[in-house]
């Protein structure tokens, strides 16, 4: 086996990860990077998600995330609009298909969890999970990353 640098084997991982989650919600009209923000927005349907906020959450360009918000509106998994407060805000939300489709496509990633933490075993996921903290606390800062998640 060919000794890559650790660099290039999460690039591979990153990369491989991301067709298999494709692969996965694909069936509910998703992309990898449409069910992430889909994800986040049913984990905080309670509170006001405004565009600014996504952008910070997955360090993500604004004309990115406004791409993305575009092709779920046009799907029918949110609605957009203005914000009360200030009508410079538009604020994202939920509608109900993409509460069911947010359950479904919930329910295939955990299957894929769940796969992934079997192949590694009790043991290696925690540690591989260590490892992961460690290299993205190195990166950018573990409490700025891993609180979007």
């Amino acid at each position: 086996m060919e000794d890559l640098k650790l660099v290039r084997l999460i690039k591979i991982l990153s990369i491989k990860l991301d067709k298999e989650i494709n692969n996965v919600v694909s069936q509910y009209e998703l992309t990898s990077s449409q069910s992430m923000i889909l994800f986040f927005v049913f984990a905080h349907k309670d509170k006001n998600i405004y565009p600014r906020d996504l952008e910070k959450k997955f360090n993500l360009s604004h004309p990115t995330v406004l791409g993305i918000l575009k092709r779920l509106q046009e799907k029918g998994f949110i609605e957009i609009h203005k914000s009360n407060e200030d009508s410079r805000y538009r604020l994202i939300k939920l509608t109900n298909k993409g509460l069911e489709t947010e359950s479904k496509a919930s329910k295939a990633i955990d299957s894929l969890e769940k796969k992934l933490q079997k192949s590694l075993g009790i043991e290696e996921s925690i540690l591989f999970k260590n490892f992961l903290h460690a290299l993205i606390k190195e990166l950018k800062g573990e409490e700025q990353c891993l609180k979007q998640f």
